[in-house]
């Protein structure tokens, strides 16, 4: 049971919850979030236009802890939006992301901000927990040790390193939450971009080391329990339209640094996504977008797709069956 408190005077970390439609698990991260051993922390929830009980879950988690804040999208606007409402209501030194299907272990905050002031970092990361959604079972950490190991502030070239297309499961970068310092995110301007709902916080991350942020990993600490579950938007395959359209805001970023790994690995990583977008819009027989990816979609996969479309369509026309117009 969490105990009645009162929003501290001096808030150390602001933890940061949008949730839509969670009422079923909410109580778990919120729970977590006001349970932290460092007690100077604040909790901003924004409930993002749920339908279910969300917003009466946290209305009744703030009338027996004040220090939980929570505000409310009339309209759905996506996760990146209901965090940048929450950053703009925030009050902490330290700004940390909490997904509402997850939870911090209670000594999270208590070890990560001393360590991030100490070095220096604008951005602190500990590994992941992953923890099985249904049963609660502890299932190892995310990211093996050899990839949290750094020795100082990673760069652009090593933050993709560690996030490439064809590392397993979430043994990548873009999946951890790391802490944030808020007056870095306050003079840079750096704010999640709500129109891209897959691989938002790997772009987020990137804004903000391209802004000058020193971006550290915590190699000996996993305090985030992450959830693990079937489903989420990131392992669907219209995903891949928000991975090429954050790659393309990357490269756009990367123009002009005069790094030749780093756009190499921008490159490969744009062939990975619109390689799918070119296959999925083949699937959907849209030819036109097909077109717009085929640029960057590997050359072989993209003559293999055609070939394959061209003679699905000669079995049509030999047994008498008409194309549809403007179709593959």
């Amino acid at each position: 049971m969490v105990d009645v408190g009162s929003a501290p005077p001096v808030v150390t970390a602001s933890i940061l919850i949008a949730a839509h439609n969670a009422a079923a698990f909410l109580d778990g991260a919120v729970s977590s979030a006001l349970s932290q051993t460092c007690r100077t922390v604040e909790v901003v929830a924004v409930d993002d236009a749920s339908s279910d009980g969300t917003h009466d879950l946290l209305a009744a988690w703030a009338r027996r802890d004040r220090r939980l804040t929570v505000l409310r999208h009339p309209q759905r606007r996506g996760a990146g939006a209901a965090r940048n409402t929450a950053i703009a209501h925030a009050r902490g030194r330290w700004l940390a992301v909490l997904d509402a299907d997850d939870a911090f272990l209670p000594e999270r905050m208590e070890r990560l901000v001393p360590l991030a002031e100490e070095t220096g970092a604008d951005l602190l990361a500990d590994n992941l927990v992953e923890r099985d959604f249904d049963t609660g079972a502890r299932l190892g950490t995310a990211l093996p040790p050899a990839d949290m190991a750094s020795a100082g502030p990673i760069n652009l070239a090593a933050m993709l390193r560690r996030d490439r297309v064809d590392l397993p499961g979430r043994s990548k970068i873009g999946y951890l939450k790391p802490i944030m310092r808020r007056d870095f995110l306050e003079r840079s301007g750096v704010r999640y971009r709500p129109e891209i709902q897959v691989g938002e916080d790997l772009l987020f991350y990137f804004e903000c080391v391209r802004a000058g942020a020193r971006f550290r990993l915590a190699a000996d600490q996993a305090l985030y329990l992450y959830s693990v579950r079937g489903g989420s938007a990131s392992n669907q395959g219209a995903g891949a339209l928000h991975l090429s359209a954050a790659t393309r805001r990357m490269r756009k970023l990367a123009r002009g640094l005069a790094d030749a790994e780093l756009d190499a690995l921008l490159r490969q990583r744009q062939r990975a996504a619109d390689s799918d977008c070119f296959d999925l819009a083949i699937e959907a027989r849209r030819p036109r977008e097909a077109l717009r990816y085929a640029r960057w979609a590997d050359p072989a996969r993209v003559a293999r797709r055609l070939g394959m479309a061209a003679n699905a369509l000669s079995r049509r026309l030999v047994g008498g069956a008409p194309a549809r117009d403007g179709r593959l």
